[in-house]
């Protein structure tokens, strides 16, 4: 009787002698596979973080020039966004998947609005030349990525050259307004204010004859108070200034 609870015991066992073995074996294949794709991917999607930061850095210096000079912008500025330690990426096989001069910087400006959509209409023609308000189409700058490509080796027990296919093109894009009347600043727009005619020069220059001949007549009196004359600058003294009103003590918060 013992005899044959033994046997029966054992022969379960005997069946099953080395499955864990082979599941190991089946685990260590998918994680080897799982490790090379999520390798892949982290090389991708670092591909593509670094195409977004440069599609927005040749976005802002486009804003820079004008733009009949888009087209003459070097596609140089945005090279240091794929290159250097940290943009060394590479293949299993330690190759470089990325060449710098493979990287295409476009930058266009879209259809610009009709006049009847512009800021004021038909009625502010003079307003929106003068102030900069004129919508002249979104600037718009796209960088396309062309990763290198090596036709794969043989694929090898682990058949991990199934991971060494193409990899696809990046596209991205930014789209910026430009030209709406943005001032870099408060000298500046304090400037195109005063250049403005129709909004404030003609207004100025007519209160400057009735203020100047005015002071010409109170001069005499004013002499004798030892008082200084009328300024008529009434944009740049302004320049740096904050109505007291406006401003609040730092709390640190």
């Amino acid at each position: 009787m013992c005899t044959a609870i033994q046997a029966g015991l054992q022969r379960p066992l005997t069946h099953q002698a080395g499955q864990a073995l082979v599941e190991s074996l089946v685990m260590m294949l998918a994680l080897a596979m799982l490790w090379v794709a999520l390798h892949w991917l982290a090389h991708y999607q670092d591909m593509a973080l670094s195409a977004v930061h440069a599609s927005r850095h040749a976005a802002f210096v486009a804003t820079r020039v004008e733009p009949e000079d888009l087209a003459g912008l070097p596609e140089t500025q945005v090279h240091r966004f794929f290159s250097g330690p940290s943009h060394r990426w590479a293949d299993r096989q330690g190759r470089a998947l990325l060449d710098p001069l493979a990287v295409n910087v476009s930058r266009r400006r879209l259809q610009a609005l009709s006049w009847q959509a512009q800021p004021g209409g038909a009625v502010a023609t003079t307003l929106r030349h003068d102030w900069s308000l004129a919508d002249s189409g979104i600037l718009r700058a796209e960088i396309v990525v062309h990763p290198s490509w090596v036709a794969p080796a043989t694929s090898g027990p682990l058949s991990l050259a199934h991971f060494d296919f193409r990899y696809p093109p990046l596209r991205r894009e930014i789209s910026l307004l430009t030209s709406a009347g943005h001032a870099e600043s408060d000298t500046a727009a304090q400037f195109r204010m005063a250049g403005s005619g129709l909004a404030w020069g003609a207004a100025a220059h007519v209160s400057r004859l009735a203020g100047g001949e005015i002071a010409q007549r109170a001069v005499g009196v004013d002499s004798a108070w030892s008082r200084a004359g009328p300024d008529f600058d009434w944009v740049g003294l302004w320049s740096g200034l904050v109505p007291a009103h406006l401003i609040n003590d730092y709390t640190g918060d």
